[in-house]
């Protein structure tokens, strides 16, 4: 992985690099490794979290190829869905813009 597939990681997870090395007990000086390519990799502990908690594909974590998101089946998102998704990780504030429009639109048409 590189540094903007840290960047994409984070952003995706709406945390910083300091939160999630909190969240997933690491030093934020191990995570600085990692992010900056110093030859350390993700945990295993750390890898099967993300996967399981958030379906981020373990070869993206592991080798920094494929999709950050493991989809299968039915849950593959269609080209419309991964365009949303990617205007949607380019502004953060758009989700929670979209996020109250879903409840609005949910109470007035129940």
């Amino acid at each position: 992985m590189n540094k903007e597939d840290f960047k994409a990681l984070f952003s995706y997870l709406n945390t910083t690099q300091k939160d999630f090395a909190a969240k997933y007990g690491m030093q934020t000086s191990h995570l600085s490794e990692i992010v900056n390519g110093k030859g350390r990799k993700f945990p295993i502990e750390v890898v099967a979290r993300l996967y399981k908690e958030h379906n981020i594909s373990i070869e993206w974590l592991t080798s920094g190829t494929g999709s950050m998101l493991e989809v299968k089946g039915s849950d593959a998102l269609s080209d419309k869905e991964k365009e949303i998704l990617g205007e949607l990780r380019k502004d953060p504030r758009l989700l929670d813009t979209i996020k109250n429009l879903i409840d609005s639109l949910k109470k007035n048409y129940k």
